[in-house]
């Protein structure tokens, strides 16, 4: 529920996605008036925007190092990659 407008606010998400939050729904046995990220924080029983924009900053900057890797890796099988060659001594 948006706060300022007191609407619900609506996004789409991936089956893969979908998938994910279930399970962390079943293993967290949250119920229906559960909140999906609970705060540790006793007084409030959510987590606040900037802790959720810290998690969803370390979950993008962790797909795009994994993204950096396997383009890396795909480039240097298909020999599109100029790697240092090892020096003789």
């Amino acid at each position: 529920m948006q706060q300022k407008t007191s609407r619900p606010v609506q996004f789409e998400i991936t089956q893969a996605t979908r998938d994910a939050v279930s399970d962390w729904i079943k293993e967290a046995k949250l119920g229906q008036d559960d909140y999906l990220f609970p705060s540790r924080i006793h007084d409030s029983p959510h987590i606040g925007t900037r802790q959720y924009a810290r998690i969803v900053d370390s979950w993008v900057s962790d797909w795009a190092e994994s993204v950096r890797i396997r383009d890396t890796f795909n480039a240097a099988n298909q020999g599109n990659l100029d790697l240092p060659a090892d020096k003789e001594s």
